[in-house]
């Protein structure tokens, strides 16, 4: 929304947005999808994370992305200077074999994910806050 009017993001998700961020100028959007659909092409696998650049009006996936699968459910977001941090319904594997258990950070200055602490046991994980 630029104060006048509603701007798609290319064709959108082929799942459900729950959560929208700002890492740094990027737009982060989660949720339960496999691919974001720019306005040509077949699509671009992100799951469940995909990266937004307004300025090349363009859909990323987040630089070591592929490493984990979140495609279940993020379901909130939130940034700590580089620090991405994401909570949701996911329990896939983090990168060396040790599962994400429903919260995880991504450090966007050294591209890398890491699961935090344990996890969460028992529950989604539906709200962060900084």
């Amino acid at each position: 929304y630029d104060g006048t009017r509603v701007t798609p993001l290319g064709l959108g998700v082929d799942g459900e947005v729950a959560t929208l961020a700002w890492l740094g100028d990027t737009l982060i959007v989660g949720g339960s999808f496999r691919r974001v659909l720019p306005r040509r092409g077949d699509g671009l696998y992100v799951n469940g994370l995909a990266a937004w650049d307004e300025e090349r009006g363009e859909w990323s996936a987040l630089p070591a992305a592929t490493e984990v699968d979140l495609q279940t459910g993020v379901l909130c977001a939130v940034t700590v200077n580089a620090t991405l941090y994401v909570g949701g319904a996911f329990t896939s594997q983090a990168p060396g074999g040790s599962a994400f258990n429903r919260i995880a950070e991504y450090n966007s200055t050294g591209q890398t994910w890491s699961r935090l602490g344990s996890g969460i046991e028992g529950g989604d994980v539906f709200v962060i806050s900084d």
